[in-house]
Formats: C-alpha cells, structure tokens, sequence
C-alpha cells in the first residue's frame, strides 16, 4: 500500500491481515498442464471472514472518524455483507441498522439471520428490493439534523470508490506474494461480482503492481447492478479517490484487466444452479473448501471450466466466502 495511505486512511488493516495463497494440488491434477491456487480471503478476519472486511475496515474507519454512531444498510435478506456489518460494527461500539429483502426460492443463510439479530441494533425485513432501498431514505425525513449528522446509510453491498481501495490492496498484497515465489504470476484471476468492488480493486491493483493478467469477474447478480458502465465508474472513481488520497503517489489510471463473465447467473441472484452445485462439491470433496451457491460456487463453477479450456497457465480462485467458525 502506499505509505501515505497509512496516514489518510486510519482503518487499513485494523480488521484484516495478509490472507495466504495455496495449491489447488487435487484438482490440479485434472488439468495437468495449468497451476491452480487459491487466495484464501475467507479467512481474511479473525472471527468474520470474506472479502467484506477489507472493505468495511475502511468504511467503519472513515465512520468513526466522521462522527458517525449509526450504520445502515439495505441487502438481500440472507446477505454476507449484512452479517459482516452487524458483526463489526458492534465490535467497534457502533450501531447497524438492517433493510433487508425477501428472495423468493433463493438460497438459504440461517446463520446469517442469526448474526443479523444477534449484533445490529434493528433488523427490518421487506417484501421487495426497492421498499428495502428506499425505506433508509424515508426515515430521515422526520430525523434531527443531529441524528442525520450522526446516520451513514452505506451503499448496496458497502461497495464505493473508497471500500474498493481494500481490494487495491489485496492485489498488491498478491504481488507481493508473487515477488517472494509463493505464486506464479497469474494469468487469470477469477472472483465472483456482486456490486464490483472486489473486481474493482483488484483490476486497478494489478494494473498498478504491473502484473500482466485479466480479471474474470463472475456475474452473480442482474445486469442492473452488474454491467460494464457501473464497472467503468466505479473503477474511475476509485482511481481519482486513490491518487487524491495518496499525495500523488498513485497516477488515475482505468484498467481494461477486467471481464464481467455473464453465463453462470441462471436464473437470478441467491438462485442456486446445476454447475454450481457441482463446483462446491468437488471443491470440498478435492480440497475441503466450503462455499456457497450465490457467490463462491458460480465463481468456482466458472474456474473449473476456464481450467479446462486453457494449457500452461496459472489461475488463481479468490475465495470471498467466510469460513471462519459461528460469532452467533
């Protein structure tokens, strides 16, 4: 990271550490001529793994140095990124408010629910995605200006120029691992894409460490959210905030290292598929992980099949699911 980063932005590293990078030695034998490996950000916190924390070290580091006591959120009802954020925002002694939406026949996250009530300080539920969104922006209008001062209603999936900046640093942190002889520099980096940021950051982070590889980001939601447009902005933003942030350490640069992958959705976001099913059980039967079928297992479903295709490269799988054991 840079170093004036340290001193512009408090939260880097206060929540994650370097998260370690290894073989896929089972499935690599299936495709003998490629090197697989996985980045092992599941277990990127102490008690709450996935790729929320790096970004929420961020957003819970710019809160608290804001003034701000009270965090809310709008996400699907069984979402990562809400458990995330109830978790550690009490951790820190601040507040979260949660709007969350049904999704009907979508996948199940029982835990979640349970770190959602045990943790945030309000728990709403919402037949629809737009009455959740739309129900924290209601709720101001009778507010104080005090307590509105005090409130930061974060953006869907925490996903923002800023909280992208973690995974600028994850990408470094992967070249750097690559520099000590623990990774073949990658020719693909596979992860799966919700609201972009992870893709985001990474895709600038490579493209500054001058690694020479392409970031195929794998659609787990609608086009609405996930599209090249939203992709393209958020990737400007992030680059004009980064060099801003860095005294001009950093040059604004907008990647082209980034493909969204667009044919593992079926039939919608949190809807489970046939190749991903697949993929999480040879996952866990060849090496033990465990994912899940809105992110990880679309992703890795996607991983398996690139393998397949390619001769002579190097993959590398970033693992955004939390495998930490239960906070609830």
């Amino acid at each position: 990271m840079f170093p004036a980063l340290r001193r512009t932005l408090p939260g880097i590293g206060t929540l994650s550490k370097v998260t370690s990078i290894v073989p896929l030695s089972n499935l690599e034998s299936e495709f003998p001529t490629n090197r697989l490996f996985v980045k092992r950000e599941d277990q990127s916190g102490e008690l709450f793994g996935g790729n929320k924390v790096r970004k929420l070290e961020l957003l819970i580091g710019f809160a608290k140095r804001s003034g701000k006591t009270t965090l809310v959120a709008s996400a699907a009802k069984t979402s990562n990124w809400a458990a995330a954020l109830s978790f550690y925002s009490k951790m820190f002694g601040m507040e979260a408010v949660l709007h969350l939406w049904d999704v009907p026949g979508g996948h199940e996250n029982p835990e979640n629910i349970r770190i959602d009530h045990l943790y945030a300080r309000e728990v709403h539920f919402h037949r629809t995605t737009i009455g959740a969104m739309m129900r924290p922006i209601f709720d101001r209008i009778g507010e104080t200006q005090e307590k509105r001062s005090r409130t930061w209603i974060l953006p869907p999936g925490g996903t923002s120029p800023l909280s992208s900046i973690g995974y600028v640093n994850c990408a470094l942190e992967i070249a750097d691992q690559v520099a000590k002889g623990i990774l073949p520099a990658p020719d693909f980096v596979v992860v799966p894409h919700g609201t972009g940021g992870t893709a985001c950051g990474l895709a600038l982070g490579f493209e500054i460490a001058g690694l020479k590889l392409e970031v195929l980001s794998v659609r787990v939601t609608e086009a609405i959210v996930s599209n090249y447009i939203v992709l393209r902005s958020l990737l400007a933003g992030t680059s004009r905030l980064l060099r801003k942030l860095s005294g001009g350490e950093s040059r604004y640069i907008v990647p082209s290292n980034c493909r969204l992958v667009s044919d593992y959705l079926g039939e919608g976001y949190a809807q489970p598929t046939g190749k991903g099913i697949e993929a999480i059980a040879r996952a866990r039967d060849a090496e033990g992980f465990r994912f899940e079928p809105t992110y990880t297992g679309k992703a890795f479903a996607h991983f398996l099949d690139l393998a397949s295709r390619v001769r002579g490269k190097t993959l590398l799988f970033v693992n955004t699911f939390n495998s930490r054991e239960s906070v609830a």
